[in-house]
């Protein structure tokens, strides 16, 4: 076949249906001099610029958007873990032992000395007010000569309502760490209770006392004052107990002992 049969084949070729990258050289094919080539030499430029194009298109997205994986220094297995420092994915990570010891301590470890520290601060309290209802016990049986009946009766009347809160204080306490925690912790709260309540009549008793007659000594045959002297001998009981629970925790944190007397 003839170059002017085969362009005469290609007469009917419409430019409105060309490709984009066909529309894109449209222009070139059109002139005299590209319309003079033979079809196969046409056909084969086109599609060498057509090819052309795809490439450069292909390097312009590969710039603009290049890919998360391959060659860019990263690695395919990396967690986030860095430091966010340039380049530091390329610093190979250091393996963490199954071996290193925990951050955080096991609450084992820790609660047992905080829980006895926190039991023998509320006892603290409990002697702090134990010696000021001693104070004031003497005081009144002495007539009120020191401080006088009405400080005295305000004194027993707070160590009564202190020793009652420390008494609360004590049931909530967490003991579960300490050996023999809980039944030290139920025998405190029987004689921190038993004391609260000699504290309140011995309160009525000072009453009792400052309006009648005192000649040097205070009459202790009242009802209050034995009320008084009755819930002292249970809180005693419950002190002893107290003690004997106690002191082997107050051993073991290093603590202080103590005495039944002294609360």
């Amino acid at each position: 076949m003839g170059v002017g049969a085969v362009e005469t084949g290609r007469d009917d070729f419409d430019a409105g249906n060309l490709s984009p990258v066909d529309n894109w050289s449209a222009e070139t094919y059109s002139t005299t001099t590209f319309q003079s080539l033979p079809f196969q030499i046409r056909r084969v430029a086109l599609f060498v610029m057509g090819a052309s194009l795809v490439a450069v298109l292909a390097i312009v997205i590969l710039i603009a958007h290049p890919w998360s994986g391959g060659g860019d220094g990263s690695s395919a297995g990396y967690t986030g873990s860095g430091s966010g420092v340039p380049g530091d994915t390329d610093v190979p990570q250091e393996p963490v032992s199954s071996d290193a010891p925990s951050e955080d301590p096991s609450p084992a470890a820790t609660d047992g000395p905080s829980q006895a520290a926190a039991l023998q601060g509320l006892l603290q309290q409990a002697i702090t007010d134990h010696q000021t209802v001693i104070s004031a016990v003497q005081d009144i049986q002495a007539c009120g000569s020191g401080d006088g009946f009405d400080a005295d009766i305000s004194a027993l009347t707070q160590a009564g309502t202190d020793r009652s809160e420390i008494a609360d204080q004590v049931g909530q306490a967490s003991v579960d760490r300490l050996s023999g925690g809980q039944e030290a912790a139920q025998a405190l709260v029987t004689a921190l209770t038993e004391s609260a309540a000699a504290d309140n009549a011995f309160a009525a008793w000072g009453r009792d006392v400052s309006n009648g007659q005192c000649d040097g000594q205070a009459p202790t045959g009242g009802r209050n004052y034995k009320d008084g002297e009755s819930a002292s001998t249970r809180a005693g009981k419950a002190k002893e107990e107290f003690v004997s629970l106690w002191n082997p925790i107050a051993g073991e944190y290093d603590l202080q002992t103590i005495t039944s007397d002294d609360f």
